[in-house]
């Protein structure tokens, strides 16, 4: 299993992410520094990976960021 989850985001920021297994789309309508968190999980194993992805957004900029079948390894 595949989880997608904001760790750092601007105070009072408005975001979200649209998660669909390996594929994530992230959007936010306030500009900083984000940080998404994905992690992979094979329960038969009981092992994980974790992977981190840095996003800024840029004011005026477009806000939305589409991460397309990350491979952790």
């Amino acid at each position: 299993a595949i989880t997608w989850s904001i760790i750092k985001a601007p105070p009072e920021a408005h975001y979200a992410i649209i998660a669909d297994g390996a594929k994530a789309t992230f959007a936010a309508a306030t500009p900083g520094e984000y940080e998404i968190l994905v992690t992979a999980t094979d329960a038969p194993l009981g092992t994980s990976s974790h992977m981190t992805i840095p996003i800024h957004i840029l004011k005026g900029s477009s806000s939305i960021c589409h991460c397309e079948e990350v491979v952790l390894m």
